[in-house]
């Protein structure tokens, strides 16, 4: 089965079974990522915090379970339906919708936010994804902190040296799942097929849209473009240094001024 337009790739992308199988994250993963924010964001418990892309809800409920009031938005319903579930039946204190990251701010001013595991990039034209920091930067009281996790977009193309398609397989209790990218150097995106079969044959190919490859110099510009100062980068969640030529992740902490 093959499902994707132009305009609702994300809704037919990320489904459910997608979800099942490629979105859930590891204790470890999700602890590594919560202590690096508790610490490089100096959260507090009873402290407003949002989460822009918070897909499943996996980190926002993580954080709620510390103390922080978080409002998440997502741009597909089914996700934000298990996020509202999960926080309901453990009384946290979580605010979530359904929206588009370039619109949405939370109605009251938060003390930190994040996008993480890049939910962001989705558009050719710079313009139009700096507006998703912008709405972070609208968000947050002044000195409050974002939170950015990204590839490396130095990193990436080295992958893409000797051809511009790459995949990868994984196989696990008879589910096989295979990744094919493709990097279109014109637009410096990278675009995302994914394919999945089950045990008894059962066939589903999601044909995704792109994601901009960035390099720390590219998001220095559009954090800077869009207001933020004191720019931190960071390699890893155990806070290791950024390297442009090795590091997978590039991620940064930012500030909004203290005057703003």
């Amino acid at each position: 089965m093959s499902k994707n337009t132009a305009e609702t790739w994300h809704q037919d992308f990320y489904d459910d079974l997608f979800a099942q199988h490629c979105l859930q994250r590891s204790d470890k993963e999700v602890n590594e990522a919560v202590d690096f924010l508790m610490d490089k964001l100096s959260l507090k418990a009873g402290m407003r915090f949002f989460d822009q892309g918070c897909g499943l809800g996996t980190l926002s409920l993580a954080l709620a379970r510390k103390g922080l009031h978080v409002t998440g938005v997502d741009l597909i319903d089914s996700y934000i339906t298990r996020a509202q579930a999960e926080a309901a039946a453990e009384n946290l204190a979580c605010d979530f919708h359904t929206g588009n990251a370039y619109d949405f701010t939370p109605s009251k001013p938060c003390d930190a936010a994040i996008n993480w595991w890049t939910s962001f990039g989705y558009s050719e034209n710079d313009d139009k994804n700096i507006l998703m920091m912008q709405r972070i930067f609208e968000t947050l009281k002044p000195g409050g902190f974002f939170g950015f996790d990204y590839k490396n977009g130095a990193r990436v193309l080295k992958d893409f040296a000797q051809s511009n398609t790459l995949r990868d397989v994984a196989e696990k209790d008879g589910h096989k799942t295979v990744w094919e990218s493709r990097y279109e150097p014109d637009t410096n995106m990278v675009y995302k097929d994914w394919i999945y079969t089950a045990p008894d044959g059962t066939h589903q190919e999601n044909k995704g849209g792109g994601a901009k490859l960035y390099t720390a110099e590219d998001i220095t510009h559009l954090l800077t473009g869009a207001g933020f100062v004191n720019i931190k980068f960071y390699g890893d969640m155990q806070g290791g240094a950024f390297d442009p030529d090795t590091s997978i992740r590039c991620i940064t902490i930012s500030e909004k001024p203290a005057g703003a």
